[in-house]
């Protein structure tokens, strides 16, 4: 399907999967390619989707949930459809190539790939096994046979585990300046994460007001503080469970919880398993 208009060209497919497709696995939605003819915004639609595009060329600007991202060629975006998003193109010739997909649980997902540390714009080094997926879905998304339908699936998820292994590499400068503390502030948190960290604290060493710190760290990594702290925290531990001898007491406490049984507690909510469980796996 082809739109031209007076702000842009677009050129799209959309895709009917199966209801095996549907309920099991991942599936596309829509690909596309769009292109500026001036500077303008457009705003995405809010649904049950996560979205991937290319910065093809040209340069423009990514607002997601009241933070905004600097773009330009050789940048990729992977943000979930759940929540609002404009995109703005700075310059005639701006383009884009897409693609929606999703999966039952999709929303879980995203909340994964940020939890490991992922970003709604990053930097990847080739855009070029990006673009191949995404190329592979626009031939062959509109067959149902069971086939392609798992070939399509395998292919998205080798396009989240680039996206996973790139996604956390974004220049910071291109980004607000709120967006930019909120990344400072999850820097720190990885570096003093064995130290009390409170809401208080962080609001008075990055002069920001603590209701405003809160709000936007969930918006921009989609947990909140306090699981964004214990997730640091978890993933310590289990560096030095699996990587030293140390006792379980000296893990916890260098990993910031208050005692054994508290960490004891929470390392079973998190990972389903005792430290000594998880220690004796390696």
């Amino acid at each position: 399907m082809i739109t031209d208009n007076e702000n842009e060209f677009t050129e799209r497919k959309i895709y009917s999967s199966s209801a095996f497709a549907k309920n099991n696995l991942l599936y596309p939605l829509e690909t596309g390619y769009v292109r500026s003819k001036k500077a303008h915004a457009t705003r995405g639609n809010v649904m049950p989707a996560l979205l991937f595009f290319i910065v093809d060329e040209g340069k423009g600007e990514l607002r997601y949930n009241d933070m905004s991202y600097k773009l330009r060629q050789g940048d990729c975006v992977f943000i979930d459809c759940r929540l609002s998003f404009q995109m703005i193109a700075s310059d005639v010739g701006c383009s884009l190539t897409w693609i929606y997909f999703s999966c039952e649980n999709s929303d879980v997902l995203y909340c994964e790939y940020l939890n490991d540390g992922g970003r709604c714009a990053f930097t990847p080094s080739n855009t070029d096994p990006y673009a191949f997926i995404i190329k592979y879905v626009t031939e062959n998304g509109e067959s149902t046979l069971f086939a392609t339908e798992l070939d399509i699936s395998a292919r998205l998820t080798g396009l989240i585990a680039h996206i996973s292994r790139e996604g956390s590499k974004f220049d910071i400068d291109k980004s607000t300046s709120k967006a930019r503390i909120i990344r400072s502030i999850a820097t720190y948190i990885e570096n003093h994460h064995g130290e009390k960290i409170s809401l208080d604290k962080l609001s008075d060493l990055f002069f920001m007001n603590k209701f405003s710190l809160s709000r936007s760290f969930t918006e921009h990594f989609g947990v909140s503080l306090s699981d964004f702290i214990l997730r640091v925290r978890i993933n310590h531990a289990k560096r030095l469970l699996r990587f030293t001898d140390k006792d379980f007491e000296t893990i916890a406490v260098e990993c910031g919880f208050k005692d054994l049984p508290y960490f004891s507690r929470k390392f079973k909510q998190a990972e389903g398993i005792s430290p000594s469980s998880y220690k004796k796996m390696w």
